[in-house]
């Protein structure tokens, strides 16, 4: 059967990124919440991407970024959380991490900020002429405060013969989602996987 790629978040672009450096050939691939850009504005972007460059290279580059540590239990709460409104898949994924504190990830560095802005954009320059790639459905989670929602819809318009698909409500963990996002998710990836 057909070889279809589903990646998440940071996975969605490096899965993008893949494809469209044609470095590999699915007959499809299904993103949610890729990250294309993070969700702040033109300057914003540059100057953070300045900054995390010049960061990255005079040493710090191993340093979390600004407002970011280590990963602290204590500070886990349900509520305004960005990636999920579901309160039971919040809890058994949090719950997963107390019991294996080695799994937890902290905030992002200096270095992991400025490889992803230079990544964000090579993509985006790999976007304004594609090769003739496979067919990719970007599921946009459209509440998410973690990666910019615009972008994705930017791309999915740049590059023919990808579609998005808009889950109204969804925070940034579209499988960690409520049962009736979830749902849209699933039966959006089925008809997908029909046309290819």
């Amino acid at each position: 059967g057909p070889v279809i790629l589903l990646a998440h978040s940071m996975g969605g672009h490096v899965g993008i990124r893949a494809v469209l450096e044609t470095r590999i050939k699915p007959d499809g691939l299904v993103t949610t919440a890729p990250m294309i850009a993070l969700p702040m504005g033109r300057l914003a972007t540059m100057g953070s991407r300045i900054i995390s460059n010049l960061a990255a290279g005079v040493g710090l580059g191993k340093r979390y970024g600004p407002g970011m540590s280590d990963h602290d239990p204590a500070r886990v709460k349900f509520d305004n959380n960005p990636l999920t409104g579901d309160r039971e898949r919040f809890n058994r994924f949090y719950g997963l991490l107390a019991r294996n504190p080695g799994l937890a990830l902290g905030g992002v560095t200096w270095g992991w900020l400025s490889a992803a802005f230079d990544s964000m954009a090579e993509l985006q320059r790999l976007a304004r002429d594609p090769a003739e790639v496979c067919p990719v459905l970007i599921c946009t989670a459209m509440a998410d405060r973690v990666l910019s929602v615009g972008a994705q819809s930017a791309l999915s318009d740049a590059v023919q013969n990808w579609t998005q698909i808009r889950l109204d409500g969804a925070r940034h963990e579209p499988m960690m989602e409520t049962d009736a996002i979830r749902a849209r998710f699933w039966a959006a990836f089925d008809d997908f996987l029909r046309t290819v």
